[in-house]
């Protein structure tokens, strides 16, 4: 049997410790404190205590929708997260919402966008077709400033799933796997 559990481990080395069970393979994202995770039975958003051994809690839950690929913004109290209606059907199901970590209220800022990650430059950039795509951002009011605009074409994407084999560094620069949509 396969141990499908999130776990954790001292850069130093060591044992690794289980975090949570059951995790998605849609993402995950981790701060000193939690880890943020898609539950594999249910397509919920959990929030996960790193250092402690609680249950996980549910960030956000709806019926018939999964929240993948979370990513904290710089306020340390909203999160980004892809929310889909069929999570065999990502790419045409999507939107782009911030979740309130506080109230766990939530706001779509894109429609038919999947795998958004907040760049330091200032925008979203996020998947839509095979193509990688970016919006101005203003992360302090939390609203989009501009204009959606395709920034790479032919990116290796595979829309069932909603992912995109892009990634990009701290200083914004973009680095891409070349393709097209995945079969």
């Amino acid at each position: 049997k396969t141990d499908q559990s999130l776990q954790r481990v001292r850069v130093e080395g060591g044992a690794p410790q289980s975090i949570a069970d059951n995790p998605h393979n849609g993402g995950e994202y981790a701060t000193d404190q939690h880890a943020f995770f898609t539950d594999r039975t249910t397509g919920n958003l959990m929030r996960a205590s790193i250092i402690g051994n609680a249950q996980p809690d549910i960030v956000a839950a709806e019926e018939g929708k999964a929240f993948f690929w979370p990513q904290l913004l710089p306020d340390g109290i909203h999160l980004l997260v892809t929310s889909v209606d069929n999570a065999l059907a990502t790419a045409s199901t999507s939107q782009t919402q911030i979740i309130d970590l506080e109230s766990l209220d939530r706001e779509t800022l894109i429609e038919a966008a999947f795998n958004a990650r907040y760049s330091s430059s200032g925008h979203i950039v996020f998947s839509r077709d095979a193509a990688v795509w970016a919006v101005p951002f203003d992360a302090s009011a939390l609203t989009l400033e501009g204009d959606q605009v395709p920034v790479l074409l032919e990116v290796e994407t595979d829309q069932r799933r909603g992912t995109a084999n892009y990634t990009f560094s701290e200083s914004g620069r973009l680095a891409y796997l070349r393709g097209d949509t995945l079969n």
